[in-house]
């Protein structure tokens, strides 16, 4: 008995570790490591059973039971967690419990071996009872032989542990059993031993029924993840050539699955890309990084290019060395195309943004914040790194580039488009802005505000355009405007002092000839004659001004030709110096290199003297100093804008200047129209700078007047 009982013990060593190694190739399945728990537990017992002779007696039956029923507390949980089913955690420390009790009790308390047998066998038989029910209830096994064997060996133990007392102890009380009872505990140890062994291989062949069908499930899955993929999949060795793709990749390359497999990627690829591919799929092989996506293009079978994204990634063996690549690819044809058109589209706004010098902005109110786009900065001749940044706060935003007026105008505007109940302000403006480079230019604004469902202002987008020029032609319009109503307004005055003057003459010359004929007639000593010369006297005055009505007119035309004006200047200036008091200096600065001027002498020398004249005037009250000066000089394009009749090859700029008491801007508007004049009565009569005026502007100069 006691060989047979070592011999169980070895038996039971054997499949408890066979279960451990499997289990410690973490490659098990729910159940498994509480198998693996009861094996050795088996193992425990029938080692303690063997050893009972030299061990004590008492303590030794109590582990023995506690061992026993261990195992088949544990064996019924891995077939429950195998199966799915609640595990009834709390059975396996009350099942404890109760045999440590009942062992405990019986064996010191109230020693009875027949009682403590009986209830002990009852307990297993449920145990084992239900482990053959849950056996029951699971799906196939790899081969139905595992499942009946099973179901035959627990049903057997449950009915040899009800079967072993009335054959040990007896039916009735007093009664001897039918089997000496060393023989129940060999046959009860190598029947539990029998078990013991189908069930560890079992479990064993379980969990290799169950990775298989993992296995096949796994392979399963990615079959039918290839087969459905809508992207491109594939599978290629390390030499490049592909072993298995799915029909999405040989959609995408328009080839069957046969002129597919076992050629190398890099015959469908575009020959300019070739190089770098190979190049990355070494850097693979050599672990220099996990992956890599690209762009690339592919040939078509019917010949035409097709973009596609690549991810590729290596699969090694456990070992480490490469075993093949896995890649995604898919087909970004549509998507480059509708790009390229993006780009296309956002280089033709950009362009028209240049061109129209716009700039675009966003401005959150709960941060006060403006972002600008790279327009909007190319406007302010700066770029938004030179900024810190695309985004700025209103106030320093209004600090580098708004003039203080203007950003006074911005602050006003966004204050009332915040705190205006329209739920979409839409609102234009110009105002003035400081460029990064000092200039300062005009901003037409268009812009409307967002609210939320509160009616609570969120943010605001706008728009904004360099209209500098524009503001600049229109203040040049204005300008041309303004002269031409002064020219129609002097060309209508010129036309009705013409037509007086030339009727005035007429009457003149009638009075003058009747005047002259008086005197012939009247002796010499008439004392009327007196009185005739000085209605002469009177009357040539009269035809002095009909001659400078006339000027101004331009119905006098003098002889024109190339004259030097440097000699008509001293002249006049002498002139001045013999007319002019002695408290006003005369300083003449003529530039020798002054080219000859299509002229009327007579008339150049009138200018010069009525403009030293009127200068004099308005320095009679105290000492001061006129100036003249001729210089070459080349018009300004300013210049010529503001004054059309100046032609680019003008070259000769005469300047008048004096430090009297000037002139208030109301009075300057009128000094060139006939009759205007600000001296008392007697001394002017309004018609020296009228005839300055038609002088210059007959001359085809322009007059310009600070």
């Amino acid at each position: 008995m006691q060989t047979a009982l070592l011999v169980c013990s070895a038996c039971t060593f054997v499949p408890a570790l066979a279960l451990i190694l499997v289990h410690a190739t973490n490659r098990t399945y729910p159940g498994f490591r509480q198998w693996t728990l009861a094996a050795s537990a088996a193992f425990l017992s029938t080692l303690l059973f063997a050893c009972r002779g030299f061990l004590p007696d008492a303590p030794t039956v109590v582990a023995l039971n506690l061992t026993f029923f261990l195992y088949a507390v544990l064996l019924a949980r891995g077939l429950r967690r195998f199966a799915g089913l609640p595990s009834k955690d709390w059975i396996l420390p009350a099942v404890l419990l109760a045999v440590f009790l009942i062992s405990t009790w019986l064996t010191y308390v109230s020693p009875h071996r027949g009682i403590r047998v009986l209830v002990l066998s009852v307990l297993t038989a449920v145990l084992f009872t239900d482990c053959a029910q849950v056996v029951r209830r699971l799906p196939p096994f790899a081969h139905p032989a595992i499942k009946t064997g099973l179901i035959a060996g627990f049903a057997l133990l449950a009915l040899w542990n009800l079967l072993r007392v009335p054959l040990t102890y007896g039916l009735l009380p007093g009664s001897h059993g039918l089997l000496p009872l060393s023989t129940v505990h060999s046959i009860t140890q190598i029947l539990f031993t029998a078990v013991n062994i189908w069930t560890s291989l079992a479990a064993i062949l379980l969990n290799f029924a169950k990775a298989s069908d993992s296995l096949h499930d796994s392979e399963e899955r990615f079959r039918l993840a290839m087969e459905h993929s809508p992207i491109g999949m594939s599978l290629f060795s390390a030499d490049g050539r592909w072993f298995e793709v799915n029909p999405a990749l040989c959609h995408i390359l328009g080839r069957t699955r046969r002129e597919i497999v076992g050629a190398s990627f890099l015959d469908f690829t575009h020959p300019d890309d070739r190089a770098l591919d190979s190049a990355l799929l070494r850097r693979l092989l050599q672990r220099e990084m996990p992956s890599y996506r690209r762009e690339k293009r592919c040939l078509h079978k019917d010949g035409h290019l097709i973009w596609v994204q690549v991810d590729v990634s290596l699969i090694a063996h456990p070992d480490g060395t490469p075993e093949h690549f896995v890649s995604q690819v898919v087909d970004i044809t549509e998507r480059r195309r509708i790009d390229e058109a993006l780009r296309d589209y956002q280089n033709k706004l950009v362009t028209a943004m240049d061109t129209a010098r716009l700039g675009h902005w966003e401005y959150d109110v709960a941060s006060n914040t403006f972002t600008f786009d790279d327009n909007f900065f190319k406007l302010l001749r700066t770029t938004a790194a030179q900024q810190g940044g695309a985004s700025m706060r209103a106030d320093v935003y209004a600090a580098r580039f708004l003039l203080p007026e203007d950003a006074a105008l911005v602050a006003r505007e966004l204050h009332e488009a915040r705190t205006s109940p329209v739920p979409y302000r839409n609102r234009e403006m110009e105002h003035r802005v400081r460029r990064a480079d000092g200039t300062i230019g005009q901003m037409s604004v268009r812009y409307y505000i967002e609210r939320d469902e509160h009616g609570q202002p969120t943010r605001g987008f706008g728009l904004n355009q360099d209209v500098t020029d524009r503001a600049e032609a229109a203040k040049r319009q204005r300008l041309l405007e303004e002269q031409l109503r002064q020219a129609q307004k002097m060309e209508a005055l010129g036309a009705l002092a013409g037509g007086i003057s030339h009727d005035f003459n007429n009457i003149l010359t009638g009075i003058m000839g009747n005047l002259a004929l008086a005197e012939m007639e009247l002796p010499g000593d008439h004392p009327v004659q007196l009185r005739l010369q000085e209605a002469g006297k009177a009357s040539r005055r009269a035809r002095d001004h009909v001659a400078r009505i006339l000027t101004f007119s331009r119905r006098y035309a003098g002889e024109k030709t190339a004259h030097p004006l440097g000699p008509i200047l001293q002249e006049a200036t002498q002139l001045l110096r013999a007319s002019l008091p002695a408290t006003i200096e005369i300083r003449t600065d003529v530039d020798p290199d002054c080219p000859p001027v299509i002229c009327d002498p007579t008339q150049i020398h009138q200018v010069i003297m009525n403009l030293g004249t009127n200068s004099a005037h308005a320095m009679r009250a105290t000492t001061g100093t006129l100036e003249v000066e001729l210089r070459a000089v080349v018009p300004p394009s300013s210049l010529r804008d503001q004054y059309p009749q100046i032609e680019p090859d003008h070259r000769v700029r005469l300047r008048v200047r004096d430090n009297g008491c000037g002139m208030e801007p109301a009075v300057l508007e009128h000094i060139f129209e006939p009759f205007f004049t600000t001296k008392p009565p007697g001394e002017g009569t309004g018609l020296g700078l009228a005839m300055v005026h038609g002088i210059v502007t007959d001359h085809s100069g322009a007059i310009v007047v600070e």
